[in-house]
């Protein structure tokens, strides 16, 4: 679906400033001092806004084919999938709540290493809440299970290494705010037995 993200003025709208792009995921949060926020991720990057008020959408994230987003809002962590890579950023880093704000200038963290992942989700396992992205490896389906890390999250923000660090460029280093879990994956051929009311069927899900 193709919106325009834009500011109102006068008593119709105006397409002055506005971005017009192809929405490809959003999701809800709240700032920590309870007010409601609208995530919106498109091919061009990330805008986010307070709900009910279109004239405070900003386009904080320059981020090309942003496919998927999450927020991890009780570890204070935005995830986005852009370009086939699973990048972590710092919510205040988005939405200073206020300009002291020591993770204001966070650098985002790399979950994946190389790029080409496929996809991601997130839940809970016995009360640990998991990331899961899958990556590709020949034909077979790689899962990688990852658990945030609140020590290293909660660290004050460190300084970007050397002239090309950047709070939204390439040189970011590699995740210490989340820690391996588990590793596995799904061969090429795979196939599931589902049980019927008249007996088992055999899928192929190639």
């Amino acid at each position: 679906m193709d919106v325009v993200i834009g500011v109102q003025q006068g008593l119709g709208p105006s397409y002055e400033n506005a971005f017009t792009g192809k929405v490809t995921c959003s999701v809800l949060s709240n700032t920590p001092d309870g007010k409601g926020l609208v995530v919106t991720g498109c091919v061009e990057g990330v805008w986010v806004g307070f709900r009910h008020d279109s004239r405070s959408m900003r386009h904080v994230l320059h981020l090309k084919m942003v496919t998927q987003c999450a927020m991890l809002e009780d570890f204070g962590i935005f995830l986005v999938l852009a370009d086939k890579f699973l990048f972590a950023y710092h919510i205040e880093a988005l939405v200073p709540s206020s300009p002291s704000s020591s993770h204001s200038s966070q650098t985002p963290q790399k979950l994946s290493g190389n790029k080409d992942v496929y996809f991601f989700s997130v839940g809970t396992l016995h009360g640990r809440t998991l990331v899961i992205y899958m990556k590709k490896k020949g034909l077979d389906s790689i899962f990688h299970a990852v658990k945030p890390v609140v020590e290293r999250i909660n660290e004050r923000a460190k300084a970007p290494q050397g002239l090309m660090g950047s709070r939204f460029g390439s040189r970011q280093a590699k995740s210490d705010w989340f820690r391996a879990y588990r590793e596995f994956f799904l061969p090429s051929e795979v196939k599931i037995v589902i049980l019927c009311a008249k007996g088992f069927e055999i899928m192929d899900l190639m």
